[in-house]
């Protein structure tokens, strides 16, 4: 497993040597690596601005020699189609590159912290783009992004719904399990947009408080009869209203309705 010092020493190497890369306009360090790295646990995670007139793959390529001429590599991931580079050192540090152009960068978070600028104007086109753009991303709210969140969720709450409850009585407890955690998900996520805090991966769900914890450590059950699916079911409906009732959102079906479908089902 690498020490802090390692991760220190590879990405400092990381960008002395890449900033020589004639392919390289600038380095961003992303992540939790831009305010401070969160733990020993963490990765590496940069944005790199390449120069349009070379190709991306070449680039790709470029980086990975770069990379592998000082550390050995356990694996590398290219994907070509997201602009998006992994590669996994045999210290097991991830190293994780996304690549982009002066006119695709922006900023999802706030503190993107600039090491490298052949321009001299990247860190002022981070900022614009953030005071502009900072509440379509996750961890902040929006109405817009709000409002299509709320819509989708509407929409597959009843499809799920329907499809945990079917499954369940087919005895197809694995697809049922399967729409119980799409509805842990899709509520989860809403929580987060409600305070303000990044759900990906449930990437800050131990972060919510107490109390909310504690009502979701309810929903993480795997229910053998009817009664414990119509009890854990009762529970997720109200927690989407309440949701729903905090945004101010009218859904296109009461909480009594589905909560009737569910009692019809399974009492």
């Amino acid at each position: 497993m690498f020490s802090i010092s390692e991760r220190e020493e590879i990405l400092d190497y990381l960008i002395e040597n890449i900033s020589k890369l004639d392919e390289i306009i600038g380095i961003v360090i992303v992540g939790s690596g831009s305010h401070g790295f969160r733990d020993k646990y963490s990765d590496i995670d940069l944005a790199l601005v390449y120069d349009e007139n070379y190709e991306i793959d070449n680039v790709f390529k470029t980086i990975y020699e770069t990379v592998s001429r000082e550390y050995r590599v356990a694996t590398v991931l290219d994907q070509l189609g997201r602009n998006l580079q992994v590669i996994l050192l045999d210290n097991y540090l991830e190293i994780d590159i996304g690549y982009y152009t002066t006119e695709s960068i922006i900023a999802r978070r706030k503190n993107y912290k600039v090491v490298y600028d052949r321009l001299g104007s990247l860190a002022e086109k981070l900022s614009i783009s953030w005071d502009e753009n900072s509440t379509s991303f996750m961890g902040t709210t929006s109405s817009v992004d709000i409002k299509t969140e709320l819509f989708r969720t509407d929409a597959n709450l009843w499809y799920c719904l329907i499809h945990t409850v079917n499954s369940f009585l087919r005895g197809e407890k694995y697809r049922c399990y399967y729409e119980l955690e799409e509805l842990r998900m899709s509520l989860i996520s809403l929580i987060g947009k409600r305070l303000s805090l990044e759900t990906k991966r449930y990437r800050d769900v131990d972060r919510f408080d107490t109390t909310v914890k504690d009502m979701l450590d309810s929903l993480f059950i795997y229910p053998k009869t009817n009664k414990e699916l119509n009890s854990l079911l009762n529970d997720i409906i109200s927690m989407f209203y309440n949701e729903f009732t905090y945004w101010d959102n009218t859904p296109r079906l009461s909480k009594e309705f589905l909560l009737k479908y569910v009692s019809d089902n399974l009492d």
